[in-house]
């Protein structure tokens, strides 16, 4: 992809320069209204660098949360929501929005806004009844799986506990809740008796930090005495690599992994198996599993750029559903270069004239000073930096003599962590209109 650029030599006025960047960081409750989500960008920087009545601000990239007028930095959305800007991470429960900002100078405001979280979000069981067969000669302190709520909001406010609803002396001294990490279980405190009472009622809450209760898993527990012997997997976990231009067939020879689990019970040797997911829409889930085989294969297309990594669980139980296992699926997404570098190209207003599709016209007076920049141009390109291993920039041509050529490329702003690289456009050179009126420059 090519781009043009030509620039006629007008007489202006042209700022001082200032070479500071500026690092503002600034904390915000989430559900701020608007009104108060905006900030003179003047005032920010005052005092931290030379000051300059005529500064003129741009965002360096495009922005769906922020935009600038005039000295305003202003938050675009009709509400700030720390839920639907940031995903809940696991690794760093910090939700922040990142920009750079850059004026007619060199002087470059990186702007980072941390979202504080309030308890807005009230935890969930993904379902509100299920049935269990348990039987009755586990020994003690034995567990047994159960759904876990979820919480939305940060660690600060996610579930603390679970509580039996309808606690009684008869269920306080059989059953237990037990939570361990991100899971729960039910703790037998002692052997069930089939014949003494065959059926138990549960009714169970999860109660977040901020003391907000959720929904009621009904839990129906029936006492059997069948399968004493739970199902044991291959392995404690499974890890595969695939990558995202997989193939996708309906045929077994497609699948990506297979789950093996054995039971030692004589009478009922059938495993069946299921994947456990609460954190993807089904519809939107790529694997599906042959409950007979424990065959894991694709069954829509994969994207990197979507999802790099998919953690769920698979269940394998007995045929008549009274004793299971599960076992954690880790499936790492491999990135492949199936995607474009883009080019964004932003003139400082007082140097743009026009733009047509590919070809930029600018106007700069002959005696602008060496070195001022003029403009940013972006490269960027969604695939990872593994996958890239570099972006760059260069002029291809600059008639009517590349020697003579009055700008330069300065890629001091690269920042290959975001698979991006970031380039001034300064002048390169004192000018002459009386020699050259313009030049035709050409990108690559």
């Amino acid at each position: 992809m090519h781009y043009y650029f030509y620039l006629f030599l007008i007489p202006i006025i042209y700022a001082n320069d200032c070479e500071e960047i500026c690092n503002i960081t600034l904390s915000v409750m989430e559900n701020t209204s608007t009104e108060r989500l905006q900030w003179n960008l003047m005032d920010l920087i005052y005092n931290r660098t030379l000051s300059f009545e005529n500064f003129q601000f741009s965002l360096s990239n495009p922005s769906d949360y922020f935009e600038i007028e005039f000295k305003i930095l202003k938050f675009r959305l009709t509400e700030l929501d720390r839920e639907t800007i940031c995903k809940k991470s696991f690794l760093n429960d910090e939700c922040s929005l990142q920009l750079q900002i850059f004026t007619q100078t060199s002087f470059l405001i990186i702007f980072k806004m941390i979202i504080l979280d309030e308890n807005d979000w009230k935890p969930f069981f993904n379902q509100d009844y299920i049935h269990l067969n348990i039987r009755e000669n586990l020994p003690t302190y034995h567990r047994i799986q159960l759904p876990s709520a979820y919480d939305d909001d940060s660690i600060q406010y996610d579930i603390d506990h679970y509580e039996i609803f309808n606690n009684t002396d008869e269920i306080e001294n059989i059953f237990q809740l037990e939570r361990s990490h991100d899971e729960l279980k039910l703790k037998l405190l002692k052997k069930l008796n089939c014949e003494l009472k065959n059926n138990y009622q549960l009714y169970i809450i999860a109660i977040d930090k901020g003391g907000l209760r959720s929904n009621i898993l009904h839990v129906n527990i029936t006492v059997g005495d069948l399968n004493e012997y739970q199902p044991r997997f291959s392995q404690r976990f499974y890890h595969k690599r695939i990558p995202e231009n997989i193939s996708i067939t309906n045929s077994s020879s497609s699948s990506i992994l297979q789950i093996i689990a054995t039971d030692d019970d004589c009478s009922d040797e059938t495993i069946l198996y299921s994947i456990q997911n609460n954190d993807i829409p089904k519809d939107l889930f790529p694997f599906e599993i042959d409950k007979y085989t424990g065959l894991i294969r694709v069954k829509q297309q994969l994207d990197y750029e979507t999802m790099q990594t998919y953690r769920f669980r698979v269940r394998a139980s007995n045929l008549d559903g009274i004793t299971s296992s599960m076992v954690p699926i880790i499936i790492d997404i491999l990135d492949i270069n199936d995607n474009r570098p883009s080019i964004q190209i932003n003139i400082l207003n007082e140097y743009k004239f026009n733009e047509n599709n590919d070809n930029f016209f600018i106007h700069i007076n002959e005696n602008i000073r060496l070195g001022q920049v003029i403009g940013t141009i972006l490269i960027r390109d969604v695939d990872s930096t593994i996958t890239n291993h570099h972006l760059s920039l260069e002029i291809l041509s600059c008639l009517p003599s590349t020697l003579s050529c009055p700008i330069e490329l300065d890629s001091g702003m690269k920042n290959s962590s975001f698979s991006s690289t970031t380039y001034l456009i300064r002048t390169s050179r004192l000018l002459d209109r009386e020699i050259h009126r313009h030049y035709r420059v050409r990108l690559n």
